[in-house]
């Protein structure tokens, strides 16, 4: 009977060492999931008129298969929010050249469009990555 709780025991602790382990390891390990190659994304047009799309390009480098939950809206002093969206990028170096919609309702002025990428990496750890493109004008 002690032999057996004996080898509960043993096996009890073994797992909860693993499941230890595994935390860590989920939590410390530094993943990496994109980067940017310039450090800000370069803009098509610098004038673009309400109703009508802007075209920015991404030079990026993914590092990760998991997808984005992506969040993109227009900064002046006022955030502009835009629908939310996933980022299905593959892993892997491109370039990708991405149309986004300027309001009619936008007000004249000077924007900069902030993108939020949000990744799940594992059950208990998320990173975000924030970055911005060039500068434009809406009219």
């Amino acid at each position: 009977m002690n032999r057996i709780f004996y080898i509960v025991s043993m096996i009890t602790i073994t797992l909860a060492m693993g499941l230890l382990f595994l935390l860590f390891y989920w939590y410390f390990y530094p993943y990496r999931t994109i980067e940017f190659n310039q450090p800000l994304a370069k803009v098509e047009q610098t004038e673009v008129v309400r109703g009508d799309y802007l075209v920015y390009i991404l030079d990026y480098c993914k590092y990760t298969d998991v997808e984005a939950d992506i969040s993109r809206s227009f900064v002046d002093g006022l955030v502009y929010l835009t629908p939310d969206g996933i980022a299905d990028q593959p892993k892997g170096c491109g370039v990708a050249r991405i149309q986004i919609y300027i309001p009619k309702s936008m007000l004249v002025g000077t924007y900069q469009i902030k993108q939020t990428r949000h990744y799940e990496l594992n059950p208990i750890r998320e990173e975000t990555v924030i970055y911005y493109s060039e500068k434009f004008k809406v009219l």
